[in-house]
């Protein structure tokens, strides 16, 4: 559009990690791109680890062999690493909201055929404190722009954070269980809303997965038919 190419030439379009000027925003360089280790297959048919080789369709990794994760299915755009910890971190840690519109277009594409039988989209919730300091949920935002895009109903008050834990970053996954247990709660307002729905989990990294299956643990508790996860990153 005309406008478009007129704010183009008064704000150059730049990569949203390195800052270089690139033909359109928002977007990244090629550069940084190409350094991006996004997730395709072959990965775990559960998990989405990405496999070194390909196993076939319906393979799952050992670590969800050994322990099942609760959540039918879950899908990430890229590994966590130093290339990606700029977009993820902006977000999360340096108020750089505007980057949401861009990262959940990248994680519709991620999710594929999850979000088309997908009933509801809610995100991972903060407790009230954290949220005070940081004034917005990273999950939410991400969800909200799913929401728009793909006209699924979101819900950002489904699931509350009752208990004030400790960050789980450098925990242990044992102690990240101990950590996260018992902090999440059902809002009585939108019980109706889980009971025998296909429901998109939204959250921006997962590690060990401790907090996704605590969420989705509460949730298939009240009725909910499947429980799938949508990241941004993942370790």
């Amino acid at each position: 559009m005309y406008w478009r190419k007129i704010l183009d030439l008064i704000f150059p379009p730049k990569c949203l990690i390195c800052g270089s000027l690139i033909a359109s925003m928002p977007g990244l360089c090629s550069n940084c791109w190409a350094n991006i280790n996004f997730i395709s297959k072959p990965a775990c048919a559960k998990c989405n680890l990405p496999f070194e080789y390909d196993f076939g369709e319906d393979v799952i990794c050992g670590a969800c062999t050994a322990s099942k994760p609760l959540y039918h299915k879950a899908k990430s755009v890229f590994i966590y690493d130093d290339f990606s910890k700029p977009l993820l971190h902006g977000l999360k840690y340096q108020d750089k909201t505007h980057l949401a519109p861009y990262l959940a277009s990248l994680m519709r594409i991620a999710a594929g055929d999850l979000l088309s039988y997908s009933d509801i989209i809610i995100p991972v919730p903060l407790h009230k404190k954290k949220l005070l300091s940081r004034l917005y949920n990273q999950s939410a935002l991400l969800s909200l722009y799913l929401h728009k895009s793909t006209k699924i109903p979101f819900e950002p008050n489904l699931l509350i954070k009752h208990k004030n834990t400790k960050t789980q970053t450098g925990l242990t996954k044992k102690q990240r269980l101990s950590n996260i247990k018992g902090s999440f709660m059902i809002n009585e307002k939108f019980i109706y809303q889980v009971k025998d729905k296909n429901i998109m989990l939204v959250d921006d990294v997962i590690t060990t997965g401790a907090t996704i299956n605590a969420c989705t643990r509460l949730l298939l508790k009240y009725g909910a038919n499947k429980v799938n996860i949508l990241t941004l990153a993942r370790t």
